[in-house]
């Protein structure tokens, strides 16, 4: 009888276990499978509304793409006034990459039916978005344990990403016009280790060589590439057959200017091929093209280059993004292929 108390403990803690493991199930497969659609504030705070409900006799153009597609002052906002004849449709999810997307795209084609789409990459974390690393001597136990788990139960990354309030400021207000500046901005703040955003610095913290891997496609990010390949076959094979498709594949700042370059290692990043990260046809870009021969790929590095070499900063200093002047310059590149293919038609 003495035992009893203990066993109900015990009983009840295996209750508990079950239910809160039963509940994550349950979040996890409606999350794959978007029962719900869960990106609907994004959508909604990226886009004019009237754009969402009518096309107003414009071809529709699909934006696919993370945080570098997202805000007032994203290079697909400035896009709508280059191009004022199409309807464009920002379905960019911040913090995001190909596993998102490839939840969310069939419920994205159904909507809007495009009759353009743009799949919008960025070469410094596509690729860890889809293993992010592990390394248990230079990072916290937490760290480690959510990334690992991240890995594989993808609706853990949603939640983290709806709590965060960083992000969250981005859907505050509902969609703003892009508003063009007359002069090239000239950022204050000036680039310091200790003050860099987002997840970079964790990144090299766990793999000093991860930004390198990802450009040249070496070691495990090869066969993550190879994921993203499958991936975005499947996406593309959703779109009808008449429907032109854009890969648009962002560089990392490193990528672009030896300043770059040298901030990255500040940031404990190591390269042990640098003359490589800088030439406009590297792997990444290579492969792509060779996979998707039917798509045209936008590749802006040596335009960003050739803006460099003239001093204009084109990402911040201390985030991973583009700053107004990366906007204006890749919304030009990407307007300029698109204008192509619509003349084209």
């Amino acid at each position: 009888m003495r035992w009893y108390p203990r066993k109900k403990v015990v009983f009840a803690f295996l209750a508990l276990a079950l239910s809160l493991g039963s509940g994550a199930v349950l979040v996890e497969l409606a999350y794959r499978f978007q029962l719900f659609d869960f990106y609907r504030p994004e959508l909604l705070a990226f886009n004019p509304g009237n754009d969402l409900t009518d096309a107003a006799g414009r071809s529709t153009l699909l934006v696919l793409g993370d945080s570098f597609s997202v805000g007032d002052g994203s290079y697909v906002n400035i896009l709508r006034k280059s191009l004022p004849r199409l309807r464009i449709i920002n379905s960019g999810i911040p913090g995001s990459g190909i596993i998102q997307t490839s939840f969310i795209v069939r419920r994205r084609m159904r909507e809007f039916q495009p009759s353009l789409l743009l799949y919008q990459i960025y070469v410094g974390n596509d690729l860890f978005d889809i293993t992010y690393p592990t390394n248990w001597k230079t990072l916290s136990f937490f760290r480690n344990s959510y990334w690992f788990l991240a890995s594989h139960w993808r609706s853990l990354s949603f939640l983290n990403y709806r709590l965060g309030q960083e992000r969250q400021s981005l859907l505050v207000g509902g969609y703003r016009p892009y508003q063009p500046s007359d002069s090239i901005y000239e950022e204050p703040d000036i680039f310091s280790p200790s003050r860099f955003l987002n997840n970079e610095p964790l990144m090299l913290t766990a793999d000093p060589r991860i930004i390198e891997k990802q450009v040249l496609l070496l070691e495990e990010r090869e066969r993550d590439f190879v994921v993203l390949v499958k991936k975005l076959r499947a996406i593309l094979a959703l779109k009808r057959p008449d429907c032109p498709c854009f890969l648009l594949v962002i560089p990392h700042a490193s990528q672009v200017s030896p300043v770059n370059l040298e901030r990255t290692t500040q940031l404990k990043g190591v390269f042990l091929h640098p003359e490589l990260i800088q030439q406009e046809e590297y792997p990444f870009v290579i492969r792509l093209r060779e996979a998707f021969k039917d798509c045209i790929l936008i590749n802006p590095l040596k335009r960003f280059q050739n803006q460099a070499t003239l001093g204009i900063a084109l990402y911040w200093s201390n985030d991973i993004h583009l700053n107004p002047n990366g906007n204006e310059v890749l919304a030009e590149i990407v307007a300029e292929a698109l204008a192509v293919r619509i003349k084209g038609n």
